[in-house]
């Protein structure tokens, strides 16, 4: 009986309290995010990709490491890091933004403009319908991209960047080679 009254109280104390491996992630992602601070990249990146190895669904390490990527100026590794984000939460129209601004500066167009579609279809917002535009024009999709640029344009008159890709696609000459 009393072996049962200490399981008992050691199970309901432990019911409040997070599980030790999610503290120590917890505490590597805090020693990644100071390493980040300090601009001690080495260290931060090592204790990002700890608490990631502690818990695999910390995604507060994965972003942590995309920012820490792109501060140092790696997009291949920032990408990698957004494909494993995408793994775990597919419907990120932010992860998928930035993922498709990536290949797209990779000159990837195509494959930006999959990522820019499949966030458009979770959140057409001003990025996803601007990115979508612009890897539409960058493949030969001119129509594609007028459409798009047009469509944010009246969706979203105070984001000028639509205002200067009509304004670029209709100054290039072509027409749609795809």
């Amino acid at each position: 009986m009393n072996l049962l009254l200490a399981f008992w109280a050691s199970w309901s104390l432990a019911a409040d309290q997070a599980p030790v491996h999610i503290k120590a992630a917890e505490l590597a992602f805090r020693q990644a995010e100071a390493g980040c601070a300090a601009r001690d990249w080495n260290s931060a990146e090592k204790q990002y990709l700890r608490a990631i190895d502690i818990e695999p669904t910390l995604m507060e390490a994965y972003r942590g490491l995309v920012e820490l990527y792109m501060a140092t100026n790696r997009p291949t590794e920032a990408g990698a890091m957004l494909t494993r984000i995408l793994q775990i939460e597919p419907s990120s129209p932010k992860d998928r933004v930035l993922l498709g601004n990536l290949l797209l500066q990779a000159g990837q167009p195509m494959r930006a403009l999959a990522q820019f579609g499949t966030a458009m279809q979770v959140s057409a917002d001003g990025d996803s319908l601007y990115g979508f535009a612009q890897a539409a024009e960058a493949s030969g999709m001119r129509d594609k991209a007028m459409e798009t640029a047009t469509r944010g344009a009246k969706e979203f008159p105070k984001d000028l960047r639509f205002k200067r890709i009509l304004e670029q696609l209709a100054a290039a000459p072509g027409r749609d080679t795809k």
